[in-house]
């Protein structure tokens, strides 16, 4: 067994520890929807662009939520998300949040656990801001943004942290 075979089964072993039941009982505070409005935002110009695909483009453009915060920011690049991709963004952020704690005292690779264990999750889920011929790459893309930004602001966290803990002791 290679050593991406022996992952992806520790991976898949860890995640079915997980009570992923839980999902419907998470949520967000206001500053993280906002937040979460503008990375909904981006993932759907990033969509946009790389999509050649006319169903896909009119999904992307029909029924834009109104973000004031979003509104405030925008000097005319900013794309505003269909309320079925927010709500997509949301719930995936909120399934890292909710399991950030076991998956980072794993020993496995912390983004490739983040990655499957949205991947896997989705499965049930109604994607439905793209259509069904590119749901798949369309949710990998999503998927590796939404762990990218998720451990950037982790690493950010853990930096403050750190140079508080320094300062502090100096």
């Amino acid at each position: 067994m290679s050593s991406t075979d022996e992952i992806h089964k520790l991976t898949s072993d860890f995640l079915t520890t997980l009570p992923t039941d839980c999902v419907d009982l998470l949520y967000l505070s206001d500053n993280s929807k906002d937040i979460v409005a503008y990375v909904a935002g981006y993932i759907s110009r990033s969509l946009i662009q790389r999509s050649k695909c006319d169903a896909c483009f009119e999904l992307l453009q029909k029924d834009q939520m109104n973000n004031s915060y979003i509104e405030i920011l925008n000097r005319g690049g900013l794309q505003l998300p269909t309320v079925v991709l927010y709500q997509y963004v949301e719930t995936a952020f909120c399934i890292l949040e909710a399991f950030e704690s076991q998956i980072l005292a794993t020993q496995l690779p912390t983004r490739h656990v983040m990655l499957h264990l949205l991947a896997q999750v989705s499965v049930e889920w109604d994607s439905g801001f793209v259509c069904d011929l590119h749901v798949t790459d369309s949710c990998k893309r999503v998927h590796s943004i939404i762990t990218n930004l998720y451990l950037k602001g982790l690493s950010k966290e853990v930096s403050e942290t750190t140079r508080k803990s320094q300062v502090d002791a100096f």
